[in-house]
């Protein structure tokens, strides 16, 4: 009978000592005669491998045992070479040992396949709703926005001279005997105006071309108002302005001022005259009634005596002056004035999107349209104000648009709008002529501004026409109202092809203005002067044709054309001619 490990000893959570691990190795190993019998349960901490192709065989003769191949060292089934004993009897069951201590951890076993996912629980019922916070404290107020229009600061220096950079100064320290104004051909922000300030000649009325505004950056109050009254000259650096003023108080020293201009319309053509109404006869002088007499004085009443004069009373002495508050925390700044929106670098002819604008040019001086959406970035619908800027009748300036950066850097563009605006399918196209500025950046934040140009004047009545042979009135060359107009002179109106024939010589004194085409048969003179030159080598012509440059004809005594040694225009009324020795003719000056 082999040698067994008696259990006796071996309690629930015992330590097995090393002679017993000494005989259970001996047994695996086959090497004595010791086997392992075990009644009940064995638990293995970590793994036992077997064979697979060791596996046990049944029938009579053969008895398998489990043990262990030193070779492979695995745990196998191998059979016993010897024939079966007849079975005992079964012992009775021993009582149960006691539970041994949990063993250590084996290695984790490889993964198993998932399982398949279980259906979904049903969803919970939603909490309540939490109560509202309550609202935080208003933010402080950011300061004001600039004002718009061009930054420059007040330089209070009379001088004909270059203000400065960003500067402007007047001619007089006393404002109403302001004459011209000294504006730098850059503003504060660096930005070189020069060809703005070219244009504010630009309208034909000779005493209003425009006018400039000065309002203050810090109140946005007007400072000064003044119209311009001539041409525009280019200096070194800088621009003078000839002026008249209109209102206002000279500012301070270097003041911080936006500059304004709006333009005068140009003055409208000349209509032509009416006719002359008939004078009415002089009523008769009525007598003069006689003079009433003067009544008498009356006499002077006797003055009253002075009352005493109540003595002062005392001053009460001044109280301490308080001490002043220390200043707030500034806020940030405010957006700058005008309408917001940004820029798309975009070129194609279609909405750019709301509070978006775009050029048809990524070239800034061939710019010809504007597109604006019809909403700016704060969602507000601009459509009525767009659908004003064509409304001045000025044809070729109806306004100017002026594009700032919203971060308060320098003006972006200025435009002209040239022509009537465009209502397209969710923006306007706006058509225009840029005058000053750079390309934006895509993404730019930026104010539209849009100042209105006057509208035409009204059309002025015509002087007078006289016709040679005695005839004087109007010649009236608008399409349809005259059906013919035959005189002395021959002039004759076709309405069917609106034309004046004139089938004689014609002498005009004053304006002939022509709607359609003139066939004339014969010769048209216009206004001229004609003299006799008797016997000098120098003539001073008073022509009286208000022209600097008229047409000198000088005939000899005979009657043919001489060119004098020398012809030159004193003034706009008169001339000199000069000739190698004394000459006698005459001299026809035309207009």
């Amino acid at each position: 009978m082999a040698d067994t490990i008696s259990t006796s000893g071996i309690a629930s959570g015992s330590i097995i000592r090393a002679d017993h691990v000494l005989r259970i190795t001996d047994a695996l190993s086959a090497q004595s005669t010791n086997d392992i019998y075990i009644t009940g349960s064995v638990g293995i901490t970590g793994s036992l491998n077997l064979d697979p192709a060791s596996t046990p065989q049944t029938g009579s003769g053969f008895e398998w045992m489990l043990s262990f191949d030193t070779g492979s060292g695995q745990v196998v089934y191998s059979r016993r070479n010897s024939t079966s004993g007849t079975s005992g009897t079964s012992g009775s069951s021993g009582t149960s040992g006691t539970s041994g201590s949990s063993g250590t951890s084996g290695s984790s076993g490889t993964s198993g396949t998932s399982g398949s996912s279980g259906t979904s629980g049903s969803s919970g019922t939603s909490g309540s709703s939490g109560t509202s916070g309550s609202s935080g404290s208003s933010g402080t107020s950011g300061t004001s926005g600039e004002k718009g229009g061009v930054e420059y600061n007040f330089d209070t220096n009379t001088a004909d001279t270059d203000p400065g950079a960003g500067k402007i100064a007047y001619d007089n320290s006393t404002i109403g005997s302001v004459t011209n104004i000294y504006i730098d051909n850059t503003d504060q922000r660096g930005t070189d105006l020069t060809a703005w300030f070219s244009t504010w000649d630009d309208s034909n009325n000779v005493t209003n071309k425009g006018t400039i505004s000065l309002i203050s950056r810090d109140t946005g109050s007007v400072v000064n108002l003044f119209t311009v009254t001539g041409a525009a000259t280019a200096a070194s650096g800088y621009y003078k302005i000839p002026v008249s003023y209109v209102a206002g108080a000279l500012a301070a020293n270097n003041a911080p001022l936006s500059l304004e201009f709006s333009r005068t319309s140009d003055v409208g053509t000349s209509g032509t005259s009416g006719s002359s109404g008939t004078s009415g006869s002089s009523g008769s002088s009525g007598t003069s009634g006689s003079s009433g007499t003067s009544g008498s004085s009356g006499t002077d009443g006797t003055s009253g005596t002075n009352g005493t004069s109540g003595s002062s009373g005392t001053s009460g002495s001044s109280g301490s002056s308080g001490t002043s508050g220390s200043s707030g925390t500034s806020g940030t700044s405010g957006i700058k004035g005008g309408i917001e929106y940004n820029f798309d670098d975009q070129t194609g002819q279609a909405d750019p999107g709301p509070g978006v604008i775009r050029y048809d040019s990524a070239t800034i001086g061939s710019v010809n349209n504007l597109y604006i959406d019809n909403l700016d970035q704060t969602g507000t619908d601009q459509t009525a104000w767009f659908a004003t800027w064509d409304d001045s009748t000025n044809d070729v300036d109806k306004g100017q648009v002026i594009i700032s950066n919203a971060d308060n850097t320098p003006i972006a563009n200025v435009f002209t709008v040239t022509a009537s605006v465009i209502a397209e399918s969710g923006y306007y196209r706006i058509p225009v002529d840029n005058l000053t500025g750079t390309l934006p950046t895509s993404g730019s934040k930026l104010v539209l501004a849009f100042s209105r140009a006057g509208n035409n004047g009204t059309s002025g009545t015509s002087g007078a026409v006289t016709l040679k042979g005695g005839t004087t009135g109007s010649v009236l060359l608008n399409t349809g109202n005259v059906s013919a107009y035959s005189g002395s002179e021959g002039f004759t109106y076709d309405t069917s092809n609106d034309q004046l024939t004139i089938s004689s010589s014609a002498d005009v004194t004053g304006s002939l203005n022509i709607t359609g085409s003139v066939i004339i048969t014969g010769s048209l003179f216009g206004i001229t002067h004609r003299e006799s030159l008797a016997g000098s080598s120098t003539y001073n012509i008073d022509h009286n044709l208000n022209e600097e440059f008229p047409i000198v004809q000088v005939y000899s005594a005979s009657k043919e054309q001489v060119i004098p040694s020398s012809v030159k225009s004193t003034s706009v009324n008169q001339i000199q001619l000069e000739f190698v020795g004394n000459f006698t003719g005459s001299v026809v000056i035309i207009k």
